[in-house]
């Protein structure tokens, strides 16, 4: 009854995000004979490598689709990662198995030798705490390994209400890193300050849709399209003018 008080978008809307939530949860239901059922034998050997065997599970369904040309975007959602016992411990371990499992995506890309980019986004992902205008620190690491003598890690925060973190991995079997980073130093959109992010340094730092924009606009630059990210924003460059450079880290195959 409630479904069919809404529009037909809005109830599109639902349908699919009902859909979506409950297929995230299907993989590990199913047995990889079933979830995998035409793959021949070589493949079906590729995927378990890739994935140690653990291949009933959302990121290797999501990959596989990918990867194999079935979809073209996969998202997954990894929860549990904020420092809320106020220790860098516990969310560290969640950090570590997050990388593990990123790191089996690439793993899958390597094996079938193709191209693959991850963008990562948080909520909460930079901070530190001040108590009084005292940073508060630590003398372990994230490990809970001691530190010795008088080196100390800031403790992180829980959620933030007001920050966030983008993250953009990209492997190309064809490219070396010095061929697709315009810098392979130290590269970063956006700046910090001892009193943490500044805010008004880039568009990206106080307008969440940009810095979503900004991952779109460096995966298109990989392909030397960054022109087109006008046309998902209005026919709008949102990172045109005099700072356009401090926006890209990519760059495309002919540059």
């Amino acid at each position: 009854a409630q479904l069919n008080n809404l529009t037909p978008d809005e109830q599109l809307k639902v349908l699919v995000g009902c859909g979506y939530e409950q297929a995230t949860a299907t993989p590990g239901k199913t047995n990889k004979e079933n979830l995998f059922p035409t793959l021949p034998g070589a493949d079906l050997d590729l995927i378990n490598q890739a994935f140690a065997g653990e291949i009933s599970t959302p990121e290797a369904a999501i990959a596989h689709l990918v990867l194999k040309d079935f979809a073209g975007v996969g998202v997954m959602s990894f929860g549990g990662y904020d420092s809320h016992d106020g220790t860098a411990t516990t969310s560290y371990q969640k950090r570590l198995g997050g990388a593990q499992r990123i790191a089996t995506l690439f793993n899958y890309a390597f094996l079938l030798k193709k191209k693959l980019t991850v963008i990562m986004l948080t909520d909460g992902g930079m901070g530190k705490v001040v108590k009084d205008g005292v940073l508060q620190t630590q003398a372990v690491a994230p490990s809970n390994t001691p530190l010795g003598g008088q080196a100390f890690r800031a403790e992180r925060p829980g959620d933030s209400d007001i920050l966030s973190c983008a993250v953009c991995l990209t492997f190309d079997p064809n490219r070396t890193a010095t061929q697709m980073l315009i810098s392979t130093t130290h590269t970063q959109v956006g700046a910090f300050a001892k009193s943490g992010v500044k805010i008004d340094y880039l568009n990206t730092s106080n307008d969440p849709s940009k810095a979503a924009l900004c991952m779109a606009y460096n995966w298109l630059a990989l392909h030397g399209k960054e022109d087109e990210i006008k046309k998902v924003n209005s026919g709008v460059d949102p990172f045109a003018g005099r700072d356009n450079a401090k926006y890209l880290i990519f760059k495309g195959s002919k540059v």
